[in-house]
């Protein structure tokens, strides 16, 4: 499976998965109180979301920077802004070290000369390396149609744009597909993010010189050392180049957002002051109310209706469907004695029944002689009729 695919399904079910599992082991070993209402259980929950989100975050931002291909400096062993000379001399030793010539250096130490030279070669040129900083090894392949620096920076740029123009469709899209009501805050996040982002990779690729060289140099130094440490990720990442800045940067905005959509709407709806439902959630609420009452007001109806009918004499059945519930206004008064007297029937055959005393045993020797004389007749009956 690929590694997008694992990461994305990593974010689907991952942090849900930890969260409960480490939630019920907080509260086994009374590291955290168990809460006793439901917004108590949602803030705890919340929180330890947003908790394992955001580690699970941070390990992958690091594993990313950790596996990142080092680049044609860090490959020498040099500084980014070393000069010619110094480059030269760095790939002598480099040279010296892993030519193929030289025992144990094996089929990839052969390849991997065999690219640090290309490279150097190619770095000679001081448009060709002021591209490299920032597009990375793909400039090799431009030489054919790319000659100045504003070529290159062009071409860089026009592919560059491949991404933001992918990047920003699936924003607007998952903006109106993703959510019922349409944009949101998260939305409103997830653009403030990508315009950064933008922004930022077109500071570092546009990046003037560092403004500590010589003014007499500064046009030659413009190209030939075209690093500078003026931005927090240089700071952090000192050994590497503008390409692998804007990289990092990518890597960064996709895991952004991905946590943005995950831990935001969880906190808004665990803190939310007054917990207040959507138009579209209350809508649905009350349809399944509704539902909920009709159902119930036929399950009366209907036991009414069967209890009614079961205390009622054979005489007075009729063949009314279970909707008339009550009897015609012209037979009200008769219809309410009849239904006293069975009410009362029903009220004295219950209390013989709990009853202890003498009562209960007369009322169980004539159910039994009554059901006697019902088997007799049915058998008599029977006989009768083979």
């Amino acid at each position: 499976m690929p590694l997008p695919l694992l990461s994305l399904v990593g974010w689907s079910i991952v942090p849900d998965f930890i969260t409960k599992n480490l939630l019920s082991l907080l509260h086994r070993f009374a590291i955290l109180s168990v809460p006793t209402t439901q917004p108590a259980y949602r803030k705890q929950y919340a929180l330890t979301f947003a908790c394992v989100v955001l580690g699970y975050l941070s390990y992958n931002l690091i594993d990313s920077a950790r596996s990142m291909p080092p680049n044609f400096y860090q490959i020498l062993g040099v500084e980014p802004m070393v000069d010619e000379q110094g480059l030269k001399v760095a790939f002598r030793h480099f040279a010296k070290r892993n030519h193929p010539d030289r025992p144990g250096v094996g089929r990839d130490g052969e390849e991997l000369f065999i690219m640090v030279r290309d490279v150097y070669e190619a770095l000679k040129n001081p448009v060709v390396r002021f591209a490299y900083d920032r597009f990375g090894p793909d400039v090799l392949q431009w030489s054919k149609t790319c000659t100045t620096t504003r070529e290159y920076i062009q071409r860089g740029l026009i592919q560059s744009s491949g991404y933001h123009v992918v990047v920003g469709s699936f924003l607007i899209f998952w903006s109106f597909v993703g959510s019922s009501s349409g944009p949101n805050a998260v939305s409103f996040w997830r653009y403030l993010l990508y315009a950064t982002l933008f922004v930022a990779e077109i500071s570092l690729i546009l990046s003037p010189s560092p403004s500590s060289l010589p003014t007499s140099t500064l046009a030659l130094k413009g190209l030939v050392t075209t690093y500078t440490t003026h931005t927090p990720l240089h700071t952090l990442f000192p050994q590497r180049l503008i390409f692998q800045h804007i990289l990092f940067l990518h890597q960064l905005f996709v895991f952004l957002s991905f946590a943005l959509g995950r831990v935001v709407p969880v906190l808004l709806s665990a803190f939310s002051p007054n917990n207040t439902l959507s138009p579209a959630q209350t809508q649905e609420l009350i349809q399944e109310i509704f539902q909920l009452a009709s159902i119930a007001d036929r399950e009366t109806s209907m036991s009414s209706h069967i209890l009614l009918h079961s205390i009622a004499s054979p005489e007075s059945t009729t063949s009314s469907p279970p909707s008339a519930i009550a009897p015609p206004h012209e037979d009200i008064s008769s219809f309410a004695l009849q239904l006293t007297r069975e009410i009362e029937e029903l009220v004295v055959e219950n209390n013989i029944k709990k009853g202890d005393g003498p009562f209960r045993s007369v009322w169980q020797a004539a159910v039994r002689r009554g059901r006697d004389s019902l088997a007799s007749l049915s058998e008599s009956s029977s006989i009768q009729q083979r």
